[in-house]
């Protein structure tokens, strides 16, 4: 495989990668907001299934989704696996191939100085150290999380529960594995400046409706008025 197919690989790769994240953010807003709205109404302050259902389903879809990212198996699109290509084969990011992204663009200018983030300065292409450093806070960031997974969803060990009535170590929280999405997010625009040029804010995209709209309508309505009205079946599905 010669550089260019290589690069081509690999920028296919970071679609796929930006997806998964984008999707994981747009998850990760929902039920925030959507706790925001359960904790702003006294009225429905009482234990429920549903709330138990809803942090258990929110904590398994993202950790998933944050443990594919971190999938080093050979042929899985992960972003673990596009750094470890990244530290091998450092040539393919070139300064000028980056550089080229600039051209003709109000930020010219600002090309080798966003370059040198990931080379260093006056480097011909992109420093497999600095790589290694990224591809490790991400692991890291990955073992407080993986605590939530396993002593949440998982089967918690014994040693686990033992040390936690011990005080050796602290039950995981839903920060932990927000601090996780925040490291993979942050990484991600940084592969996409690299990438694509692209200097992006956020991850979470703009939403195209008010997904708010339908927490303000009774959610149960009398018997009689049930079955009027669209078919919500197609969307649920």
């Amino acid at each position: 495989m010669d550089i260019e197919q290589r690069f081509a690989r690999w920028s296919g790769w970071l679609k796929i990668i930006t997806s998964d994240i984008t999707r994981l953010a747009i998850h990760r807003h929902v039920f925030w907001e959507t706790s925001k709205i359960i904790r702003a109404n006294p009225n429905i302050h009482t234990p429920s299934a549903f709330y138990s259902w809803m942090r258990n389903a929110y904590a398994t879809d993202i950790s998933i989704g944050i443990r594919r990212q971190l999938d080093t198996r050979k042929n899985v699109v992960s972003f673990a696996n596009l750094l470890r290509e990244l530290i091998k084969f450092p040539e393919v990011m070139s300064r000028d191939r980056f550089v080229t992204l600039y051209k003709g663009s109000v930020v010219e200018r600002f090309a080798d100085g966003d370059f040198d983030r990931f080379a260093g300065q006056g480097m011909t292409h992109i420093d497999s150290q600095k790589v290694k450093v990224d591809l490790g806070q991400l692991d890291q960031s990955w073992r407080i999380a993986e605590r939530f997974v396993n002593e949440h969803i998982a089967h918690v060990s014994k040693q686990a529960i033992e040390e936690l009535k011990a005080g050796i170590t602290q039950p995981p929280t839903f920060d932990d594995l927000d601090k996780c999405q925040d490291c993979l997010e942050e990484l991600l625009k940084k592969y996409i400046l690299l990438f694509e040029a692209k200097n992006w804010v956020t991850v979470l995209p703009e939403f195209a409706d008010y997904w708010q709209e339908i927490f303000t309508e009774p959610w149960i309505v009398p018997s009689h008025q049930r079955g009027l009205g669209v078919q919500v079946d197609a969307i649920l599905k």
